[in-house]
């Protein structure tokens, strides 16, 4: 799943990166943040509607965009993605979904969607320490058809770009967006592995969510 053109090198303002739980976000955020992207992680808080709320995000002035770079773990997309599957509605609608993604596309912005199988991402969160929230299988696998079904409304309005994980893999695709402009590239379609090592790109940054 990937847009109709690949991300310019470097020029990635801001990084959003989604997935179910397990798929590897928080570990490739580490990698971005080593690299200086400010780092941020978003949760719905009930103060304001979604639409707005991203949307001034999205639309920083450009001074500050230029001064800086970010990279988001979950954002609007997991809105529209979560809400339907958990609640049974989104707080946005397809048309303010399609918009968040035009504005995003315009201002310089990649979603990074990090996907897996719905046994090995269960597995995945069923291995951490106990007090993370577990899904059943199925929803799970509601999640990810969802998933497919959103970012393909977001495909010709910004860049999109599906990664089966493995960590070294979206380590490598994430290389592209932090490597200045001529500087060695990483050509990947989102299903290709790439050994991290052989990029010179430092192990994944364990910290947790900030």
């Amino acid at each position: 799943m990937c847009s109709r053109e690949s991300p310019q090198m470097g020029g990635n303002r801001i990084v959003v990166l989604e997935g179910c739980d397990g798929a590897g976000k928080t570990t490739l955020c580490g990698s971005f943040a080593h690299y200086g992207f400010k780092r941020l992680h978003f949760k719905f808080d009930g103060t304001r509607p979604v639409f707005e709320k991203y949307r001034d995000l999205i639309g920083q002035s450009e001074s500050e965009r230029m001064n800086s770079r970010s990279v988001w773990d979950r954002s609007f997309v997991s809105e529209h993605v979560y809400g339907p599957v958990m609640r049974g509605e989104s707080r946005i609608s397809d048309d303010q979904f399609v918009e968040l993604c035009a504005h995003l596309g315009e201002s310089g912005g990649w979603i990074i969607y990090l996907s897996a199988s719905a046994d090995a991402l269960v597995d995945r969160v069923r291995r951490r320490p106990k007090g993370s929230p577990l899904l059943q299988k199925e929803a799970v696998e509601r999640l990810l058809a969802r998933y497919d079904e959103v970012l393909s409304l977001a495909t010709n309005h910004c860049h999109v770009t599906r990664i089966e994980t493995d960590v070294a893999t979206a380590v490598a695709v994430a290389r592209t967006a932090i490597l200045p402009t001529g500087s060695a590239a990483v050509e990947s379609t989102g299903t290709e592995a790439v050994g991290a090592s052989r990029l010179g790109v430092p192990g994944p940054d364990r910290d947790g969510r900030p």
